[in-house]
């Protein structure tokens, strides 16, 4: 290495030199602008991490709300099918109830007396009660049918009372008082 220095003169030597020097004043300014860009890309690494952290969080809470929003709509489908399928329609005031029972009566095979029917206003649920009242007397067979009958519509229609007012011995008519409430949706 000595003998190549030594082919060159003075002026080229003193070039040589300033090229070195200049080479080693580049070599520690990128080594100077490597250190911060490592620094700004640690910096810029944690931002992202936290960030991810972030999106997973809104992600999770995004899924959540979805999730309760869906359910909020399967709520009010089931309260459009319960007002639709389960409700007696106010506007006919009594006649589709009037039609069940009928239909419920001559399924059940029963004999019944007149119909007695109360009206009750729930204003702060929404709804309104009809009861209806009747004697009923037939079989134990057809009594039962009755029940099941009631029991396996779908509108709202319950027997709230039964008070057997006549039994007879040896498998005899039976007679008893029913008490069938029914709702409405206003």
């Amino acid at each position: 290495m000595k003998e190549w220095i030594n082919l060159l003169d003075i002026r080229e030597r003193k070039i040589a030199g300033a090229l070195c020097l200049l080479l080693a004043a580049a070599l520690l300014f990128l080594a100077f602008v490597q250190l911060k860009e490592r620094t700004t890309a640690g910096r810029a690494l944690t931002q992202l991490r936290s960030e991810e952290q972030n999106l997973r969080t809104l992600s999770a809470q995004r899924d959540e709300a979805e999730r309760e929003f869906q359910r909020w709509q399967d709520a009010q489908r089931d309260m459009r099918e319960l007002k639709d399928s389960y409700f007696y329609d106010q506007k006919s005031r009594g006649q589709n109830l009037q039609l069940d029972l009928q239909q419920i009566f001559a399924a059940s095979g029963i004999n019944l007396s007149q119909i007695k029917y109360e009206y009750s206003d729930f204003t702060k649920e929404g709804i309104e009660k009809v009861d209806a009242g009747f004697t009923i007397s037939g079989s134990y067979a057809a009594l039962k049918k009755f029940l099941e009958t009631v029991e396996t519509r779908p509108k709202f229609l319950f027997v709230e009372k039964i008070a057997f007012s006549q039994i007879a011995a040896l498998g005899g008519p039976l007679e008893l008082r029913v008490n069938l409430a029914g709702y409405y949706e206003r």
